[in-house]
């Protein structure tokens, strides 16, 4: 569980930082390309990952689009706390 802890961690980093350093950019250009579906293996990207974590966790959150991703950064700009979107997953899955 260390692992899914570390994506949470990571992802919420991002969300916390300016809109226009890379990581950011690069987020929302993935799903901005994300209309042109490539044939073959799927990628294992953050956000891959994380929209399966959330899906396994909640059945009404996703991250598959820029709106849903602008979604996260209003929930993490919006908490009290900077935990917050990286417990999402956690705490209700009993993650230490």
């Amino acid at each position: 569980m260390h692992i899914v802890e570390s994506h949470w961690r990571f992802f919420s980093h991002i969300l916390r930082r300016y809109i226009d350093i890379p990581a950011n950019k690069a987020m929302q250009a993935y799903f901005e390309q994300m209309a042109c579906r490539y044939r073959g293996r799927p990628t294992t990207t953050l956000p891959v990952i994380i929209n399966k974590e959330l899906s396994q966790a909640y059945t009404d959150m996703k991250l598959t689009t820029s709106n849903d991703l602008q979604t996260m950064r209003q929930i993490d700009s919006t908490s009290t706390r900077p935990e917050q979107v990286e417990n999402v997953y956690t705490e209700d899955r009993g993650v230490c």
